[in-house]
């Protein structure tokens, strides 16, 4: 889940860079004999902000390991160059924000990959979920194709946010979702 303020995409359209709280999950379907998620999570440590944290937990079938992390949201030519070891950007371009995997991304599977071929982090993801706050005087304006708001599919999704309101816009990227194939965006304005 990625949690933005309507005042933080003001922010990025003016060239300051937020860092935004971001919770990611990854099922394992598997025993753990070897404690390779221990040995991927000391792998990947590095790669996150430094107040980032990590729980491994049972879950149904297999373990769920929760990292709670920021990653920067800006302008994509102001986050390549001023957050370039970041893992992800969160990108505010032409009134869209999506997120996007950078170099570091590929030097963390190629460390993960040292542990376990099939061990990697994989995109688009299943779920992408952005949840967005206004906390600005005037209405912000959200809209996506193709999403789930409230547990309610939405060919076209379109949401005035006043202030104080806010919204949760998931992305469905299973097989057979065009989010399978291309990362999700979310477009927006305000009035």
């Amino acid at each position: 889940m990625v949690e933005i303020y309507s005042s933080d995409f003001e922010a990025a359209n003016e060239g300051e860079i937020t860092q935004i709280p971001v919770t990611v999950e990854f099922s394992f379907m598997v025993k753990d004999k070897d404690e390779m998620i221990e040995l991927a999570k000391k792998k990947t440590m590095p790669f996150l902000s430094k107040d980032s944290s990590m729980e491994l937990s049972k879950a149904t079938f297999g373990k769920t390991l929760t990292i709670k992390t920021k990653f920067p949201f800006g302008k994509k030519s102001v986050l390549e160059d001023k957050e370039p070891n970041a893992l992800f950007h969160i990108v505010a371009q032409d009134n869209r924000v999506f997120v996007e995997p950078t170099d570091s991304l590929k030097k963390l599977n190629k460390s993960l990959k040292e542990i376990s071929f099939g061990l990697d982090v994989d995109l688009p993801p299943t779920r992408t979920i952005f949840r967005v706050i206004s906390d600005s005087r005037k209405d912000f304006n959200l809209s996506a194709i193709a999403v789930f708001s409230d547990n309610k599919a939405y060919l076209e999704f379109e949401k005035t946010l006043k202030r104080r309101d806010s919204v949760e816009v998931e992305f469905r990227g299973d097989e057979g979702s065009v989010y399978g194939e291309i990362n999700p965006f979310l477009k927006y304005s305000s009035n």
